[in-house]
């Protein structure tokens, strides 16, 4: 499923449950009014919905870096780590000399 049909099926449910909570508010499906306890509930629900709708730009900022990119930065950073390695080496060797003299 590409980026835009997972787009708009999430904006589908998210339509879908705004209506279905302006029918409640509305009361369409009861006659009673609705009580505050339910209209806390109602608040809720709302801002589960708003939640997603702020949610879906995060979870495309979020998408999956392209390989190409992926592969150029792992052999950058293997470079790097090489030439750590390296430097680590040498300043052991110039420690443990060090050590020598200092004992004898």
């Amino acid at each position: 499923m590409n980026d835009q049909t997972r787009l708009d099926r999430i904006i589908a449910s998210i339509k879908a449950m705004i209506k279905k909570l302006i029918r409640k508010i509305k009361g369409e499906k009861q006659e009673k009014k609705i009580s505050p306890k339910d209209l806390l509930g109602l608040q809720k629900q709302f801002e589960k919905a708003l939640g997603a709708i702020k949610g879906l730009g995060k979870a495309f900022k979020r998408q999956k870096v392209p390989r190409k990119i992926k592969s150029a930065t792992k052999n950058h950073n293997k470079k790097r780590n090489k030439v750590r390695a390296k430097m680590a080496v040498e300043s052991n060797r110039i420690n443990r000399i060090r050590v020598k003299r200092w004992k004898h």
